[in-house]
Formats: structure tokens, C-alpha cells, sequence
């Protein structure tokens, strides 16, 4: 779950001379964060602080209940201010094991008064600098989908919507504007990796058919392999897994190339 800032952009509103900038910025931040967390596949909603009073169920094993939603962590980004109600349900989920990340600016009002109070309770959560590659090595793993590349980097020009069907998922998979590759007739080979034991069945809307797909399973996670290419979509069935298992490839590591150094090189100077 994601707390969204927009009474912290209300609170910046001023005159163009004495808070424009700060309002492009925070604007431009929140598009990146959405950008980086969706490019990521990281499965997330966005939580309006008004509505708490109205959603929040508690805690549960650890994780945030708001309405029929629960969230393994929640992430403040970028807030000047916050209610006192979400406060309160921060600390509540804090004192219950639950996992808070605070990122960028830190909180300086409550309600919209001047205090301390937040910044003294985020002292004793996670805090991760505002940059991609910290926020979104700090969230690994918390999405039960992960899509890699043939190097096993991530991938970043997809995006994913994943529903639950009872005990069943369906997830759809496009490409992610701005549109890349279009003018490339080669495919994008790349594996998507479920956390739990999954038979996945693939619907090819270009010809109507269903297919079983070949997956593998280890360490607690289903293995599915396959190529897009510049305009190609998926949609995925995924149903618990019955039979027989089959070990999962090893991960990929990065590609990379020796090169050799010679203890001496020549040098000239200009």
C-alpha cells in the first residue's frame, strides 16, 4: 500500500514565486515513484488518508486490512503532512510486527499544525532515500510477481495486472507507454516468476486457443519462460499446481565479458 501525498501538494499550494517549484517537484516525484513501481511490477494500491477512518479493518498477521485489501508494507513517500488518524493506524501496525517504509521528505505536520510527532515516530521505521534503485531494492521480493530478462535484471518496459479468482490468479501482461521496439522484429525473451506452486495456462487471444504452459517449480516459486515481441500482450491463468514437479532453472546472472588489464599501460600526457 502506498499513502498518497496529495494533501502534502495541497499544503505546498501557494504563489508560483514562493511554492512553484516545490509543487513541480513533488508532482514530478510522485510520477516517477508511480513510473518505478509499476515498470518493477510491484502490485500496489494507492491509500487516500481521508478515506482510513472509513477502510481501515485492523491488523491481521502482520498486515494492513483496509476495506476488502490487505498490504504486507506500507510506504509513506514524500509527505510534508499527515493526519493524525494515519498516524494512529502507522503506529498500530508498527506495534503488530507490520513493516513501514518512509521515503523522501519527511512528514513536518500533523493535520496540517507544525510538530515533530511523525518525524520522531518515522525514526523508528524504515527510511529509504527517494532514488529508484534504493526504493526499489528495499521493496524486492514484496510482489508475489517478478519479471526478469534474459540477463535476470528486471524488466522495465512491461506492465502487469494481476486478479485473484478464488484460489486461482490471472495476470495480464502489456507493454508500458512509451512504447518501445516498435520498429524491431526480434523478441524480448523474458521469465515470469510466481511466488507459489502454479500450473499457468496461457490464452492467445490472436487465435483463440488455451495452452498449458511449461513451467518449473523450486524454492517456493513457478518458472514460465517465454518471448514478447514490439506490440505482443499475455494474459496468464494461474491455477494450484497438481503432478509432478520439475526443479527450476538456476537464476540467470548479469551477462558479462572478461576483459584482460596489463599490469603497465602506456600513458601521455597533453
Amino acid at each position: 500500500g502506498v499513502l498518497h501525498p496529495i494533501e502534502s501538494y495541497w499544503l505546498a499550494y501557494g504563489t508560483e514565486e514562493k511554492t512553484g517549484r516545490l509543487r513541480r517537484e513533488l508532482n514530478d516525484d510522485f510520477d516517477a515513484l508511480t513510473a518505478w513501481l509499476i515498470g518493477d511490477t510491484k502490485d500496489f494500491d494507492f491509500i487516500a488518508e481521508s478515506l482510513i477512518p472509513q477502510l481501515y479493518q485492523g491488523i491481521q498477521d502482520g498486515r494492513l486490512r483496509m476495506g476488502e485489501m490487505s498490504y504486507s508494507v506500507l510506504l509513506a513517500p514524500n509527505m510534508l503532512t499527515m493526519r493524525r488518524t494515519t498516524l494512529k493506524m502507522l503506529r498500530e501496525l508498527k506495534a503488530a510486527g507490520g513493516r513501514i517504509v518512509f521515503t523522501g521528505y519527511l512528514p513536518q505536520y500533523l493535520d496540517g499544525i507544525k510538530s515533530e510527532e511523525v518525524q520522531a515516530f518515522a525514526a523508528g521505521c524504515e527510511y529509504v532515500p527517494f532514488t529508484q534503485n534504493q526504493l526499489l531494492q528495499a521493496l524486492e521480493g514484496v510482489s508475489p510477481l517478478e519479471i526478469f530478462e534474459a540477463d535476470g535484471t528486471h524488466t522495465q518496459n512491461l506492465l502487469t495486472q494481476m486478479r485473484l479468482d478464488g484460489d486461482e490468479k490471472w495476470v495480464f501482461v502489456a507493454h508500458k507507454p512509451p512504447l518501445q521496439r516498435l520498429d524491431h522484429t526480434d523478441s524480448q525473451p523474458i521469465t515470469l516468476r510466481m511466488r507459489g506452486e502454479w500450473d499457468v495456462r496461457v490464452y492467445d487471444a490472436w487465435n483463440g486457443t488455451i495452452s498449458k504452459a511449461n513451467v518449473s517449480r523450486a524454492g517456493g516459486f513457478t518458472a514460465f519462460d517465454t518471448a514478447l515481441y514490439a506490440q505482443d500482450s499475455l494474459l496468464l491463468r494461474f491455477t494450484p499446481a497438481h503432478g509432478e514437479r520439475r526443479a527450476a532453472p538456476a537464476p540467470r546472472a548479469a551477462a558479462s565479458t572478461p576483459v584482460a588489464i596489463a599490469s603497465e599501460v602506456p600513458v601521455t600526457l597533453s
